[in-house]
């Protein structure tokens, strides 16, 4: 790693979410009644901003499939000059890593003002003692710790973490997946702290944290693309670019992408296409690489380890083989550390980048 590991909050972040991941597993998780109500909760709606708004884009899967409960993600900042119409019967739940984001605090005592005691609200936070959890009718604290750096890393995977449990057990309590199959998706969570580990381990042996790339990295934009599960994580890892490296990075649905965006490609743009498994999806976003190479399109791809779809690609970058609905949590690590080393190869302060604050939680 570079040298400048030993002073950034940012690193040592990345490098604490196995234990993060351990330790959100392990806590006590017990869920309102209402929640598990058919009559009280009958949809949700994930209400954030930034990284918790892309936590909650990767949840809206998992509760949709899972649950089968109709969810829909709104962005907080949007909700004052915007609000939309809520359902009798919708659950609200608030995704904060501090606890203090203003627009959603807003949001909250404007949909409290309008509608008072109408919507139950579960509010999801790294603080216990911040407002957003004093204005929830029940709240989920996660044990991520203080994190010192304005780029979220340790924070959002807690998020997925929490929510990813949060999601199978609601599945289970409304009697959508049986014992068994639940016992099946808690193996699959118990499996994540050390794939987590392990992920991070090889990635120093790979390309990251090493300049990998500066032929690419000097270009001043860069396309993120994904499917299914993957697009938020395209998202995600194009605002960690750019916080911290001041680059203009821009995530896309890889489908999306080709109705309009890929007209600004040009021979050396660099692409990271985020590849999960040999399923229709991926063979669909192969289809759209090799579509974009011969523009002359430089391919960054990320994927699991002995994937079927990786070899021919300008680069590669593998993370450990999980369950594929868990592996949001793998292929962030990647987009992290690149963002991170990326920042520190311009001599960029990575912890605290321009123009940005953060509530510390």
């Amino acid at each position: 790693m570079s040298d400048f590991a030993k002073d950034s909050v940012m690193l040592q972040n990345i490098w604490q979410q196995p234990q993060v991941v351990a330790d959100c597993l392990a806590m006590d998780l017990p869920l309102p009644d209402w929640l598990q109500d058919p009559t009280s909760t009958q949809r949700l709606v994930l209400l954030a901003c930034g990284s918790s708004r892309h936590a909650a884009l990767v949840a809206q899967h998992w509760f949709e499939s899972l649950t089968k409960l109709p969810t829909r993600v709104l962005d907080a900042a949007e909700w004052t000059d915007r609000p939309p119409l809520l359902e009798p019967g919708t659950t609200i739940v608030a995704l904060s890593q501090s606890g203090k984001t203003k627009d959603l605090l807003e949001a909250l005592a404007q949909i409290q003002t309008s509608h008072p005691g109408e919507f139950k609200v579960l509010a999801i936070a790294n603080v216990e003692a911040s407002p957003l959890v004093q204005m929830a009718d029940a709240g989920i604290v996660t044990p991520a710790g203080v994190e010192g750096a304005v780029a979220a890393t340790k924070s959002f995977t807690a998020q997925l973490a929490v929510l990813a449990r949060l999601a199978v057990d609601l599945a289970q309590s409304r009697g959508i997946v049986d014992l068994t199959r639940a016992a099946a998706l808690r193996s699959d969570l118990a499996q994540l702290p050390k794939a987590i580990e392990t992920t991070l381990t090889e990635l120093k042996t790979q390309a990251v944290g090493e300049g990998w790339g500066l032929d690419w990295m000097m270009r001043e934009s860069v396309v993120l693309l994904g499917r299914a599960l993957m697009q938020p994580i395209a998202l995600e890892g194009a605002l960690k670019l750019k916080e911290t490296c001041y680059v203009h990075a821009e995530g896309f649905g890889a489908g999306d992408f080709c109705h309009g965006p890929m007209a600004i490609l040009k021979p050396g743009f660099p692409v990271i296409a985020l590849m999960t498994s040999s399923t229709l999806s991926d063979q669909k976003i192969r289809s759209d690489l090799d579509r974009f190479r011969s523009f002359g399109s430089y391919i960054i791809g990320i994927g699991p380890r002995d994937h079927g779809l990786l070899p021919g690609l300008d680069e590669v970058l593998e993370v450990e083989p999980i369950a594929d609905w868990l592996m949001p949590f793998l292929m962030v690590l990647p987009l992290q550390l690149l963002a991170y080393d990326w920042a520190r190869s311009l001599d960029l302060d990575v912890d605290q980048p321009r123009y940005l604050t953060k509530f510390i939680g």
